[in-house]
């Protein structure tokens, strides 16, 4: 009941408002289609993309939903308390997008996964080709000695991902790191583990392109 007064709401609020107002954003169709959200949710937050001239970003919808940005080809939302949502079209040669999916949960510690689809939402499950995973070894400064080298590993075990999308195509990886910082007595740990690197991708061809060794 709630839910259907908010859509109200938001239904009044719009009326009068030229077209123009209504958010230039390509990633609608394929949230109006999501197997993952409720008919409700979904209309609510298409409700805020049509106002969001009048709105100012993050935005809370509902309860633990928030729209927290929106570009030409990216959606982010705001889940739930500790989760997020966020999909990105990424353009294919052929003309057609590729969703780009990252769901991160942010507590007890940082944790996400990055899925690929068809437009019609269809997971891509061999994605290799557009996107191979840095592992642990990965994110070892190659400059480490090899004691160090050794200790990093073991406070890399398990490794849990952030992705994060970034402007102009790219997405950026890094480890989550501040329970191990947290757990860290040794000065020593905390100095290897603020020395992670960060690491960044350029969409480039219909693939995801290492920027930084």
């Amino acid at each position: 009941m709630k839910k259907l007064f908010l859509l109200l709401l938001f239904a009044c609020t719009l009326v009068g408002l030229p077209h123009t107002l209504s958010a230039q954003t390509e990633t609608r169709p394929y949230w109006e289609t999501s197997p993952e959200f409720a008919s409700e949710d979904k209309d609510l937050v298409l409700n805020v993309l049509d106002s969001l001239a009048l709105i100012k970003l993050p935005h809370r919808i509902y309860e633990e939903l928030e729209l927290l940005a929106v570009e030409k080809d990216l959606l982010s939302l705001k889940t739930s308390a500790s989760g997020q949502w966020s999909l990105r079209l990424l353009p294919l040669p052929n003309g057609t997008p590729l969703l780009a999916l990252i769901r991160t949960v942010n507590t007890p510690i940082g944790d996400s996964a990055l899925q690929f689809y068809t437009p019609s939402w269809e997971e891509i499950k061999d994605s290799n080709a557009v996107f191979s995973a840095p592992q642990a070894s990965d994110f070892i400064p190659a400059s480490m000695s090899a004691t160090d080298r050794a200790r990093l590993e073991q406070l890399l075990y398990p490794l849990y991902l952030v992705y994060k999308w970034a402007p102009q195509g790219r997405l950026e990886v890094s480890v989550s790191t501040p329970t191990l910082l947290s757990d860290a007595t040794r000065e020593a740990d905390r100095k290897l583990i603020e020395a992670i690197p960060h690491k960044k991708y350029q969409w480039k061809g219909g693939h995801f392109v290492l920027l930084n060794q």
